[in-house]
């Protein structure tokens, strides 16, 4: 079979307009998504990056904060004993400092119901963070409406 004149022009024109469609379909299109693509890959990396830098700018603050305020927890709570009016019903037992973490035990003698609360609300809302790890609260021995309290607190 063979194509006349006229019939390879049509095919020659068909080509002319097909090719140029088919190369933009199958190659321009997937390497714009794909740069699309890229281009929003590196628009959340940076905003990751930014993102680690203000946390990084975060952890110098709070590391500086840190080390100015590093007074020792016995200090903090006979702070906040006395700001209660209890330290003279409080003993502390300042218990082994490890890889900078402070610990002690905290006990109190004959407080009532307002004070224990007070106390306890104190200590749970310093800053740096006091962690109330253990806590005991009985009875007082001579008068029932009053309390003892024992909990063992740490600190970093």
């Amino acid at each position: 079979m063979e194509l006349n004149r006229r019939e390879k022009a049509w095919i020659l024109a068909a080509l002319l307009i097909f090719l140029p469609l088919l190369f933009f379909r199958f190659a321009l299109l997937p390497l714009n998504d794909y740069r699309q693509e890229q281009r929003l890959a590196i628009s959340r990396l940076e905003s990751k990056i930014r993102q680690i830098n203000r946390l990084g700018q975060e952890l110098k603050h709070l590391e500086k904060t840190r080390k100015s305020q590093s007074t020792s927890l016995s200090k903090r709570v006979d702070r906040i004993l006395r700001r209660h009016q209890l330290k003279s019903r409080s003993r502390t037992i300042v218990d082994n400092i490890t890889d900078g973490r402070q610990r002690l035990v905290l006990k109190l003698e004959e407080i009532n119901l307002t004070e224990l609360i007070n106390a306890i609300h104190g200590i749970e809302n310093t800053s740096p963070v006091i962690a109330i790890e253990s806590i005991e609260i009985n009875p007082a021995y001579q008068n029932k409406k009053r309390f003892r309290l024992s909990s063992a607190l740490s600190s970093w």
